[in-house]
């Protein structure tokens, strides 16, 4: 009876020298239902070091993400928040600049002086049908009237009934006066036709009929215009009749004390609107003009004018 035992060198009385197990498993078919199970059970895939089953490589596959992406979506992301960084910090630093350059580049009104209804570059302006010393202007100034504060103690006349129409004139305004004709009595400042500051002696202005009010304060009391004696050879800042308050002819002025510039102005007629005025000029020093008859002739911080 065969045992499965063999004798080392065939012979039947010796001892055999080793014994080999038969395997008498039958082997699996080369496909069929029972492959996968036995390539995919877990004895098997621990015996063998290194191997996956395709479920396990299938799972990998969909819980990690590929090792080589993370950095590249890690790196855009630092990218992006530096350049974010860099942008706030360079604004920051911009805007105190910009508010440097705004306050600089800012016009103080209060720190100059112009015609009472007028604002103009600092150039002579005159007029082509009027004869004068000064060159004319490239472009012609923007009629807007000059914003002056008004003191509290500012009083309301209304035309026709507290002053009537005309020429008036104030003889001791110093440099307190300040007076508006006004078209309406609401006190807002689109009612305003013109005003002025007088920073002299002498103030004159014409009053219409179609004004609704004059506004006037620390000027003193208004009288009708009169005309003195005879016409003065030298005078000082304010408003005057050429040929009847000063004399016609060239005059030069001793200059500015302080550091506001002279200005001085030409004009046909004393309603003080943009329409009248022939020539106006801001110097930093003494000024000279030629004045003619008839005209009115306004000046401040100017000094004292001498006929030449």
């Amino acid at each position: 009876m065969a045992d499965g035992r063999t004798s080392g060198d065939g012979g039947g009385g010796r001892l055999p020298s080793a014994w080999v197990p038969l395997d008498l498993t039958p082997d699996p078919p080369a496909s069929g239902p029972y492959t996968d199970l036995k390539a995919s059970s877990p004895s098997t895939a621990a015996d063998a070091p290194g191997s996956r089953s395709l479920v396990q490589d299938a799972v990998a596959s969909l819980s990690e993400p590929p090792q080589d992406e993370r950095p590249s979506r890690y790196r855009w992301q630092n990218i992006v928040a530096i350049t974010v960084l860099v942008g706030v910090l360079v604004l920051v630093a911009l805007v105190p600049v910009a508010v440097l350059i705004f306050r600089d580049s800012g016009d103080d009104p209060s720190s100059h002086r112009g015609p009472p209804a007028t604002t103009g570059s600092p150039t002579s302006v005159e007029r082509s049908d009027q004869a004068t010393t000064s060159s004319p202007p490239t472009t012609a100034p923007t009629t807007v009237p000059v914003v002056v504060p008004a003191p509290p103690e500012l009083q309301l006349l209304v035309v026709g009934q507290d002053i009537q129409p005309g020429r008036y004139m104030a003889t001791g305004p110093g440099y307190t006066c300040y007076w508006e004709r006004v078209s309406g009595l609401g006190g807002s400042f689109d009612e305003i036709i013109v005003n002025r500051p007088v920073s002299g002696t002498h103030a004159i202005v014409d009053i219409l009929a179609s004004d609704a009010g004059f506004r006037t304060s620390g000027c003193g009391p208004w009288t009708p215009y009169a005309a003195p004696a005879s016409p003065a050879t030298t005078f000082e800042d304010g408003d005057w009749l050429v040929g009847s308050d000063i004399a016609p002819g060239t005059y030069r002025s001793t200059g500015p004390a302080g550091e506001l510039p002279c200005w001085w102005e030409r004009a046909s007629g004393f309603t003080y609107d943009f329409d009248e005025v022939i020539a106006y000029d801001p110097t930093e020093g003494p000024a000279v003009v030629e004045l003619h008859a008839g005209e009115r002739f306004s000046s401040d911080v100017c000094g004292t004018w001498t006929l030449q």
